[in-house]
């Protein structure tokens, strides 16, 4: 009779630990899902570069574009401070937010003017040509690199006003 016990023991323990598992993979898959790619579902992301583009122009106003990749820790630092934050959902709402996402991410030389280091954050305008706005705060080698979302909000405020005036 003991060992039946024992037997049902493990096996509670193991179903246990299972579902466990998926429950928390699913929470993973989740998180990643979507435009937002966990990066505050509150705030409207585009995570396509034409179609945030494309509602900037008919929005007239700048986008925001942020270029990471799922396995980067800065990436996930970031995107934990950014769902942390309330503060910066309405710090948004001015822009098109674009979210690029691991093979999202666009090639050519002007998104990467001081290397291609993630994640990266950069201003543009209705064309997509990326303007002089960056971390001024920051490392001036990865002058386009945020490790916060107050940096980012800081920024998106900065820009705000200027767009107001």
């Amino acid at each position: 009779m003991r060992s039946g016990i024992i037997f049902c023991s493990s096996a509670a323990a193991l179903l246990l630990l299972v579902s466990l598992v998926n429950l928390l993979s699913a929470n993973v898959v989740q998180a990643d899902e979507g435009p937002s790619h966990g990066f505050n579902d509150k705030i409207a992301w585009f995570d396509d570069l034409e179609a945030g583009l494309k509602e900037a122009r008919a929005r007239n106003t700048l986008a925001v574009v942020l270029i990471h990749k799922s396995w980067c820790g800065a990436c996930k630092r970031l995107r934990s401070d950014f769902v942390a934050s309330e503060s910066i959902v309405q710090a948004t709402t001015p822009f098109v937010m674009i979210n690029l996402a691991d093979d999202k991410e666009p090639v050519g030389d002007q998104w990467t003017p001081d290397g291609g280091y993630i994640p990266r954050l950069f201003f543009v305008n209705a064309d997509g040509e990326p303007l002089d706005v960056y971390n001024e705060d920051g490392n001036p080698s990865y002058k386009y690199f945020y490790s916060s979302a107050a940096a980012v909000e800081a920024q998106l405020n900065r820009q705000a006003e200027k767009l107001s005036n």
